[in-house]
């Protein structure tokens, strides 16, 4: 009978524990994560002292010394569940409302150096469409509503328009795979790719470029686009306005078409920029793509 007791005492007091446990955890852990009340951190302390508590209490009988290590357990469990709880709330709620990185950031082309287009006597066909929509408005304001530095689905209506006034012959080769490219989805959907812009540009000189992949399999796919001779960039000595610039960087690579060249060493490329729909023209280094492609 005196067993039964202790047994029985032995459980309540280890309910009574865990009971102050899971209130400890709840107010001091997950209201605070809720409600944006007081940071863990100043909670912190009591937890410790608690825990200093119970490892320097000394057992009289074994069964207090199993139910301070179920206590140990419990604090485990109850005080790091709701973190994780809050955690993962969070990140479902995060992405329920479409919050998402995206493999390459903005901001990177914060570090491209970007080259002014020549507009007055442009150098390729990419040039001139580039120029075309930024400055159409001063010839064709009636078609070309404002100036285009972006082509993205929200302005698609007035690029469109502009576009198919420009001074250039097969204008509509060009909307046609400037729309596919903005209609895609996945990441950047909605704005016009870099692999668009050079289809675009491409179809409108009679060049057929194929779809190898993403922007660095046009490099790297085989001998996809079979049409066009592959050069490596350690054999680039000689590259010329027209030819397709191609890098595999980053998740999906780029590629581009260069309008001009300036010596072995640097080249200006014409292209769009996935991530926000920009077309403009950088100045970059020969040795920063994987390689060419020059149409056969």
């Amino acid at each position: 009978m005196a067993e039964e007791n202790s047994v029985k005492n032995t459980l309540d007091s280890s309910l009574q524990t865990a009971g102050r446990v899971v209130r400890f955890a709840a107010e001091n852990v997950l209201l605070p994560i809720v409600t944006g009340g007081t940071s863990l951190a100043t909670k912190l302390p009591k937890a410790v002292k608690a825990l200093d508590f119970l490892r320097s209490a000394k057992p009289q009988e074994k069964e207090k010394d199993n139910t301070t290590k179920f206590v140990l357990i419990g604090i485990g469990v109850f005080f790091f569940l709701p973190i994780m709880a809050a955690i993962t709330i969070t990140a479902g709620f995060a992405d329920f409302v479409g919050v998402k990185q995206i493999p390459i950031s903005q901001k990177t082309l914060v570090k491209v150096i970007t080259s002014p287009p020549q507009c007055q006597k442009t150098r390729h066909k990419a040039e001139e469409v580039i120029c075309w929509l930024k400055e159409g408005i001063k010839v064709n304001s009636a078609a070309c509503s404002q100036e285009i530095t972006e082509v993205t689905l929200s302005n698609w209506g007035t690029t469109e328009k502009c576009l198919l006034a420009g001074p250039f012959p097969n204008s509509e080769l060009i909307r046609n795979e400037f729309k596919k490219s903005v209609d895609l989805t996945g990441d950047y959907a909605g704005n016009l790719q870099c692999v668009g812009f050079v289809k675009g540009i491409e179809a409108s000189i009679g060049h057929l470029l194929a779809s190898c992949g993403n922007a660095k399999d046009f490099f790297g796919n085989g001998s996809c686009p079979d049409n066009y001779t592959k050069i490596k960039t350690a054999d680039a000595n000689d590259l010329k306005p027209g030819d397709l610039a191609v890098r595999n960087s980053t998740q999906y690579g780029h590629i581009g078409i260069i309008v001009e060249t300036k010596g072995k060493t640097k080249i200006i490329v014409a292209q769009a920029w996935g991530a926000t729909g920009q077309i403009f023209l950088s100045d970059d280094a020969v040795t920063n793509y994987q390689g060419f492609l020059r149409y056969k």
